[in-house]
Protein backbone atom coordinates (compact mmCIF):
# COMPACT_ATOMS: atom_id res chain seq x y z
CA UNK A 1 0.00 0.00 0.00
CA UNK A 2 1.20 3.41 -1.32
CA UNK A 3 -1.27 6.10 0.03
CA UNK A 4 -1.50 9.17 -1.35
CA UNK A 5 0.34 12.29 0.23
CA UNK A 6 -1.20 15.41 -0.47
CA UNK A 7 0.24 19.44 1.00
CA UNK A 8 -3.80 20.25 1.80
CA UNK A 9 -3.67 24.23 3.49
CA UNK A 10 -0.48 24.78 2.74
CA UNK A 11 0.72 28.05 1.51
CA UNK A 12 3.51 28.68 -0.77
CA UNK A 13 5.27 30.66 2.09
CA UNK A 14 4.83 27.74 3.75
CA UNK A 15 6.76 25.46 0.98
CA UNK A 16 9.42 28.12 0.89
CA UNK A 17 10.46 27.97 4.20
CA UNK A 18 11.21 24.51 4.48
CA UNK A 19 12.93 24.51 1.19
CA UNK A 20 15.02 27.34 1.76
CA UNK A 21 16.16 25.47 5.24
CA UNK A 22 18.06 22.39 4.93
CA UNK A 23 17.07 21.20 8.66
CA UNK A 24 14.03 22.20 8.04
CA UNK A 25 14.06 19.76 4.77
CA UNK A 26 15.75 17.15 6.37
CA UNK A 27 12.96 17.12 9.20
CA UNK A 28 10.14 16.80 7.11
CA UNK A 29 11.73 14.10 5.05
CA UNK A 30 12.25 12.28 8.63
CA UNK A 31 8.43 12.85 9.45
CA UNK A 32 7.15 11.49 6.53
CA UNK A 33 9.34 8.47 6.63
CA UNK A 34 8.60 8.15 10.60
CA UNK A 35 4.46 7.81 9.26
CA UNK A 36 5.30 5.25 6.50
CA UNK A 37 7.54 3.05 9.08
CA UNK A 38 4.72 3.78 12.01
CA UNK A 39 2.23 2.02 9.79
CA UNK A 40 3.68 0.00 8.25
CA UNK A 41 2.94 1.22 4.21
CA UNK A 42 4.92 0.12 1.61
CA UNK A 43 5.51 3.42 0.41
CA UNK A 44 3.77 7.14 -0.83
CA UNK A 45 2.51 8.92 -3.60
CA UNK A 46 3.42 12.32 -3.13
CA UNK A 47 1.31 14.87 -4.60
CA UNK A 48 3.04 18.10 -4.52
CA UNK A 49 3.80 19.57 -8.48
CA UNK A 50 0.54 20.99 -9.21
CA UNK A 51 0.15 22.44 -6.05
CA UNK A 52 3.01 24.61 -6.60
CA UNK A 53 2.21 25.54 -9.91
CA UNK A 54 5.71 24.63 -11.25
CA UNK A 55 7.76 27.59 -8.86
CA UNK A 56 10.36 26.65 -6.45
CA UNK A 57 11.34 23.75 -9.24
CA UNK A 58 14.94 23.61 -7.52
CA UNK A 59 14.23 23.27 -3.92
CA UNK A 60 11.48 20.85 -5.24
CA UNK A 61 13.51 18.73 -6.87
CA UNK A 62 16.49 18.70 -4.29
CA UNK A 63 13.59 17.53 -1.66
CA UNK A 64 12.18 14.88 -3.77
CA UNK A 65 15.83 13.49 -4.20
CA UNK A 66 16.54 14.01 -0.48
CA UNK A 67 13.12 11.88 0.11
CA UNK A 68 13.97 9.21 -2.09
CA UNK A 69 17.33 8.56 -0.73
CA UNK A 70 15.65 8.27 2.80
CA UNK A 71 13.01 5.64 1.04
CA UNK A 72 15.65 3.50 -1.14
CA UNK A 73 17.67 3.15 2.09
CA UNK A 74 14.36 2.12 3.81
CA UNK A 75 13.21 0.13 1.33
CA UNK A 76 10.43 1.88 0.96
CA UNK A 77 8.43 2.74 -2.43
CA UNK A 78 8.71 6.66 -3.63
CA UNK A 79 5.42 7.30 -6.68
CA UNK A 80 5.54 11.01 -7.91
CA UNK A 81 2.32 12.26 -9.23
CA UNK A 82 3.01 14.40 -11.93
CA UNK A 83 1.26 16.92 -14.13
CA UNK A 84 1.28 16.51 -17.98
CA UNK A 85 4.63 17.91 -19.86
CA UNK A 86 2.36 19.16 -22.50
CA UNK A 87 -0.53 21.24 -22.57
CA UNK A 88 -3.89 21.14 -24.49
CA UNK A 89 -2.99 23.92 -26.39
CA UNK A 90 0.58 22.66 -27.63
CA UNK A 91 3.15 24.75 -25.03
CA UNK A 92 4.97 22.78 -22.26
CA UNK A 93 3.40 21.90 -19.25
CA UNK A 94 4.81 22.87 -15.09
CA UNK A 95 6.72 19.32 -15.52
CA UNK A 96 9.56 19.22 -17.83
CA UNK A 97 11.80 16.76 -19.50
CA UNK A 98 14.82 18.26 -17.14
CA UNK A 99 12.86 17.50 -14.34
CA UNK A 100 12.17 14.14 -15.05
CA UNK A 101 16.00 13.78 -15.13
CA UNK A 102 16.66 15.29 -12.47
CA UNK A 103 14.42 13.09 -10.23
CA UNK A 104 14.23 9.70 -12.36
CA UNK A 105 16.70 7.96 -9.98
CA UNK A 106 15.39 8.83 -7.01
CA UNK A 107 11.35 7.37 -6.99
CA UNK A 108 10.30 3.85 -8.44
CA UNK A 109 7.33 5.55 -10.44
CA UNK A 110 5.68 8.11 -12.09
CA UNK A 111 1.82 8.79 -11.98
CA UNK A 112 1.64 10.67 -15.03
CA UNK A 113 -1.73 12.58 -15.24
CA UNK A 114 -2.60 11.98 -18.88
CA UNK A 115 -6.52 12.67 -18.30
CA UNK A 116 -8.32 16.02 -18.27
CA UNK A 117 -7.53 17.75 -21.19
CA UNK A 118 -11.18 18.89 -21.63
CA UNK A 119 -12.73 21.68 -19.40
CA UNK A 120 -14.13 24.61 -18.73
CA UNK A 121 -14.85 26.31 -22.29
CA UNK A 122 -13.54 23.80 -23.96
CA UNK A 123 -15.91 20.75 -24.51
CA UNK A 124 -13.58 17.67 -26.12
CA UNK A 125 -12.55 14.50 -24.90
CA UNK A 126 -10.84 13.56 -21.79
CA UNK A 127 -7.24 12.34 -22.52
CA UNK A 128 -6.70 12.04 -26.76
CA UNK A 129 -4.45 9.32 -27.46
CA UNK A 130 -2.20 11.10 -29.13
CA UNK A 131 -1.62 13.67 -26.56
CA UNK A 132 -1.06 10.51 -24.06
CA UNK A 133 2.09 9.66 -26.53
CA UNK A 134 3.47 13.07 -27.09
CA UNK A 135 3.25 13.21 -23.25
CA UNK A 136 4.97 10.06 -22.77
CA UNK A 137 7.50 10.85 -25.80
CA UNK A 138 8.38 13.88 -24.37
CA UNK A 139 9.35 12.75 -21.29
CA UNK A 140 12.07 10.30 -22.49
CA UNK A 141 12.83 7.67 -25.32
CA UNK A 142 15.20 5.28 -22.74
CA UNK A 143 13.27 2.54 -22.14
CA UNK A 144 14.04 1.51 -18.41
CA UNK A 145 13.21 5.01 -17.58
CA UNK A 146 9.89 4.57 -19.27
CA UNK A 147 9.13 1.46 -16.78
CA UNK A 148 9.26 3.71 -14.19
CA UNK A 149 5.89 6.04 -16.33
CA UNK A 150 2.83 5.25 -14.87
CA UNK A 151 0.41 6.46 -17.61
CA UNK A 152 -2.64 7.91 -16.35
CA UNK A 153 -5.91 6.86 -17.28
CA UNK A 154 -9.43 7.65 -16.33
CA UNK A 155 -12.36 5.52 -15.21
CA UNK A 156 -14.46 8.73 -14.74
CA UNK A 157 -15.95 10.99 -18.17
CA UNK A 158 -17.16 14.50 -18.49
CA UNK A 159 -21.22 15.36 -18.63
CA UNK A 160 -21.06 19.10 -20.82
CA UNK A 161 -23.14 21.38 -20.94
CA UNK A 162 -22.33 25.18 -22.53
CA UNK A 163 -21.33 26.46 -19.46
CA UNK A 164 -19.46 23.92 -17.67
CA UNK A 165 -18.60 19.92 -17.70
CA UNK A 166 -19.34 18.15 -14.67
CA UNK A 167 -17.36 14.73 -13.85
CA UNK A 168 -19.53 11.59 -14.31
CA UNK A 169 -19.24 8.39 -12.64
CA UNK A 170 -20.17 4.98 -13.89
CA UNK A 171 -23.95 5.28 -11.91
CA UNK A 172 -24.80 8.60 -13.77
CA UNK A 173 -23.41 7.35 -16.59
CA UNK A 174 -26.04 4.03 -16.28
CA UNK A 175 -28.22 6.35 -15.39
CA UNK A 176 -28.35 8.80 -18.51
CA UNK A 177 -28.17 5.99 -21.03
CA UNK A 178 -31.55 4.34 -19.62
CA UNK A 179 -32.82 7.97 -19.50
CA UNK A 180 -32.14 9.13 -22.87
CA UNK A 181 -30.95 6.62 -25.00
CA UNK A 182 -28.48 8.41 -27.32
CA UNK A 183 -26.50 7.41 -30.42
CA UNK A 184 -22.77 6.45 -29.68
CA UNK A 185 -20.41 8.42 -31.64
CA UNK A 186 -16.75 7.61 -31.66
CA UNK A 187 -13.94 9.84 -32.38
CA UNK A 188 -11.22 8.49 -34.25
CA UNK A 189 -8.89 11.57 -33.54
CA UNK A 190 -9.02 11.20 -29.94
CA UNK A 191 -10.23 7.88 -29.94
CA UNK A 192 -12.55 8.08 -27.35
CA UNK A 193 -16.64 7.48 -27.36
CA UNK A 194 -18.93 10.25 -26.85
CA UNK A 195 -22.78 11.23 -27.34
CA UNK A 196 -25.29 13.65 -26.87
CA UNK A 197 -28.34 13.99 -24.88
CA UNK A 198 -31.02 16.74 -24.07
CA UNK A 199 -32.05 17.43 -20.57
CA UNK A 200 -34.40 20.49 -19.50
CA UNK A 201 -33.92 22.05 -22.95
CA UNK A 202 -29.88 21.96 -22.57
CA UNK A 203 -27.44 20.13 -24.80
CA UNK A 204 -25.11 17.40 -23.27
CA UNK A 205 -22.46 16.29 -24.53
CA UNK A 206 -21.03 13.19 -22.65
CA UNK A 207 -17.34 11.50 -22.93
CA UNK A 208 -16.72 8.76 -20.66
CA UNK A 209 -14.52 5.55 -21.31
CA UNK A 210 -15.59 2.17 -22.96
CA UNK A 211 -14.01 -0.84 -23.68
CA UNK A 212 -12.47 0.11 -26.71
CA UNK A 213 -10.92 3.17 -26.01
CA UNK A 214 -9.66 1.72 -22.58
CA UNK A 215 -8.29 -1.15 -24.80
CA UNK A 216 -6.58 1.34 -27.35
CA UNK A 217 -4.44 3.28 -24.14
CA UNK A 218 -3.71 -0.11 -22.80
CA UNK A 219 -2.26 -1.13 -26.33
CA UNK A 220 -0.49 2.32 -26.66
CA UNK A 221 0.70 1.89 -23.09
CA UNK A 222 2.47 -1.57 -24.30
CA UNK A 223 4.14 -0.15 -27.08
CA UNK A 224 5.57 2.54 -25.49
CA UNK A 225 6.95 0.32 -22.46
CA UNK A 226 4.87 2.31 -19.24
CA UNK A 227 2.72 1.29 -16.77
CA UNK A 228 -1.19 2.08 -15.96
CA UNK A 229 -1.87 4.28 -13.17
CA UNK A 230 -5.94 4.25 -12.66
CA UNK A 231 -7.68 7.70 -11.83
CA UNK A 232 -9.58 5.87 -9.99
CA UNK A 233 -11.19 2.67 -8.74
CA UNK A 234 -14.77 2.40 -8.72
CA UNK A 235 -15.47 5.34 -10.91
CA UNK A 236 -16.17 3.15 -13.55
CA UNK A 237 -17.84 0.45 -14.55
CA UNK A 238 -17.08 -3.46 -13.41
CA UNK A 239 -16.57 -5.01 -16.64
CA UNK A 240 -13.24 -2.69 -17.54
CA UNK A 241 -11.69 -4.70 -14.95
CA UNK A 242 -11.79 -7.78 -17.97
CA UNK A 243 -9.51 -6.03 -19.75
CA UNK A 244 -6.50 -6.33 -17.64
Amino acid sequence: MVPRLLFENWRHVDFETVFSDEDETEDLVQRIAKVIKDYQFNGITIEIWSQLAGSLQGPMIHFIQHLGQEFKAAKKKLVLVIPPPILPNGVPGMFTQQNFKGVVDYVDAFSLMTYDFSNVGRIGPNSPIQWMRQCIETLTSDPEERKKILMGLNFFGNDFTQTRPAPILGDRYIEILEKHKPKFQWDPTAEEHLFEYKDGGDKHVVYYPTLLSIQRRIDLARELGVGISIWEIGQGLDYFYDLF
